[in-house]
Formats: structure tokens, sequence, C-alpha cells
């Protein structure tokens, strides 16, 4: 996608670990990148 997330992106998976259906997800990182760091790619933001 090739730019940063936008909070309304990331908003809906802060909003369903809250929720009772995610109580059994723990020490886990979760990324959401849009797919970035799929292939060991990381952002790098424009000079």
């Amino acid at each position: 996608m090739g730019r940063v997330g936008e909070a309304n992106e990331v908003s809906p998976l802060v909003a369903f670990l809250c929720l009772p259906a995610a109580s059994y997800i723990t020490g886990q990182v979760i990324c959401v990148d849009g797919g970035l760091t799929v292939n060991g790619f990381s952002y790098q933001p424009h000079a």
C-alpha cells in the first residue's frame, strides 16, 4: 500500500481486542501495517 495507516484502519482491531471474544488472545504482537512486514520490509518515510 505504501503509506502509513490511519486511525480508522487500526481501530477495528483495537475494538475487537476489547471484546470477550478476544479473551483467549494473550501476549501477541499483531501487525496492522498493510502487509509491509510480510516480506521483511519496514516503513521508510520519504525524506
